[in-house]
């Protein structure tokens, strides 16, 4: 038998996104007894449940660090082909780090390139410079 206060304690850490099983272990109860408790309409489906368990997972360090450059480098003004360029990885790659939110519209995409033209040598000093050195 489960007290209400115990009762109301595993629906609000289940709402929290925690897992039927983590609930359990967390107050020692079985899950049967979690999964009791639990309204039937509450219940996450099997997809859902997928989800939450992706999301509750803990990212490995190297992902991190990988995640940090990607943001830093993208940040910086580099394109997405560039960054995936200077870490070695793939596009698909770069944008699965970002969230919708940082990543950049395509009128500011658009300034930048148009900034970095500008930024780019006269060609002559292009020509003269490569040149020299191929002497």
């Amino acid at each position: 038998m489960v007290t209400a206060e115990v009762a109301g304690l595993i629906r609000r850490r289940y709402r929290e996104g925690i897992s039927i099983r983590a609930v359990a272990m967390e107050l020692g109860i079985s899950k049967t007894t979690v999964q009791r408790q639990l309204p039937p309409g509450e219940r996450r489906s099997a997809v859902d449940a997928a989800r939450q368990r992706h999301k509750n997972r803990p990212e490995s360090l190297d992902a991190r660090k990988l995640r940090l450059q990607v943001v830093q480098l993208y940040r910086s003004g580099m394109s997405a082909a560039e960054v995936a360029s200077a870490l070695g990885i793939t596009t698909s790659k770069v944008w699965s780090r970002f969230p919708r939110q940082l990543r950049r519209s395509r009128s500011d995409t658009a300034a930048l390139a148009g900034r970095r033209v500008a930024d780019r040598l006269p060609e002559r000093e292009i020509i003269q410079r490569y040149a020299a050195v191929s002497r």
